[in-house]
């Protein structure tokens, strides 16, 4: 006798192996459309990167680019990439040894990037190494390019500067209402300093807290300076949402914006909350950091406006205008540092 539950049994099973295939095989020719797709999104933000950095006075080198659409681990391997410009006659680079980059299995406009191997900075005439616990970074891509990245670092240590506990970055592109902002996001948290001269300050930082959004597009032109010019033109702003100092005895959280004068170089304003300000102006003008005269000046003016944080406890706070630029601090109108009469 014919035994229909055995035969029903060995087809049945053909057909789910089959059908496993099947899906297998669809998936993968799926994964490989998607990373065929990803390489192309990615080489075509990889060149308007690079004419970016020329457009600015940056330039990028590399000994070796490999891109494929085959392997499940990277998409993309960069061996010895650097980023440099020329610094006032100073070289000024960031290089590390290795850049790889993988797209996400399910979610092809979604790129993961790593850093393998020790990085080093040349600023100013001086070289610096820096190695990383581990770090993560994710970018996100639509139709108009990159819309959303996201890095988290942790223990960054940069040989004789600082060990940095973890230090997050995130920008976001925002179309609302069609207008184009650009939201970014800094945050490093307890950073060690190296240093037997901290300016009578702490020795950790414990944090440094940026949100920024820069709002209207800069649009490629033939250079940076037209372009930065056109951004100027079209009505360009970049704003302060927060800004946040905990370095000990000084808490400060401000917000404001940064402005460009007639040669553009820039100019940050802004309105901040303190705690413990006054003893910090102490530190500084005792490190010789800030000029002694305007310091005893500023003092007088700032006691007058402080507040007791809490009834009864002995810390205040100052709500006070700041203002920086490449060659000059001033509080209270106040030029408290000055690039020319300070080292």
């Amino acid at each position: 006798m014919i035994n229909i539950a055995s035969i029903r049994k060995q087809y049945t099973l053909a057909i789910m192996t089959g059908m496993g295939v099947f899906v297998l095989a669809l998936f993968v020719l799926w994964m490989l459309f998607a990373r065929n797709y990803a390489v192309g999104v990615l080489k075509h933000e990889f060149s308007k990167l690079i004419y970016a950095l020329n457009s600015a006075g940056y330039d990028i080198a590399y000994d070796d680019i490999d891109f494929t659409s085959v392997s499940p681990f990277k998409i993309m391997e960069i061996s010895n990439f650097r980023i440099y410009a020329p610094d006032n006659g100073k070289y000024k680079e960031w290089a590390v040894p290795s850049v790889k980059l993988n797209a996400s299995l399910l979610d092809y406009t979604k790129l993961n990037i790593s850093f393998d191997g020790e990085q080093t900075f040349a600023v100013g005439g001086k070289e610096y190494t820096a190695n990383a616990q581990s770090s993560d970074m994710v970018m996100k891509f639509d139709e108009h390019g990159l819309y959303n990245m996201t890095m988290f670092i942790k223990g960054y240590q940069i040989n004789d500067v600082a060990d940095i506990k973890s230090i997050k970055l995130a920008i976001q592109r925002q179309n609302d209402a069609g207008e184009y902002v650009l939201e970014n996001f800094f945050d490093a948290r307890n950073i060690s300093l190296k240093t037997s001269n901290t300016w009578n300050m702490a020795n950790e930082i414990e944090e440094l807290y940026l949100n920024f959004d820069i709002k209207n597009q800069i649009k490629t032109a033939s250079n940076y300076q037209a372009s930065f010019n056109q951004w100027l033109k079209d009505g360009g702003e970049i704003g302060i949402n927060k800004l946040i100092i905990d370095w000990k005895p000084l808490v400060m959280v401000a917000r404001g914006a940064v402005e460009f004068d007639a040669e553009q170089k820039p100019l940050v304003r802004l309105i901040s909350t303190s705690k413990e300000l006054l003893p910090t102006l102490d530190n500084l003008d005792k490190a010789q950091v800030i000029d002694s005269k305007s310091a005893f000046v500023a003092k007088i003016i700032l006691a007058k406006k402080s507040q007791p944080a809490v009834e009864g406890q002995d810390y205040y706070t100052i709500i006070t205008p700041v203002e920086i630029s490449s060659d000059k601090i001033t509080m209270e109108s106040i030029p408290l540092w000055q690039a020319d009469k300070t080292n």
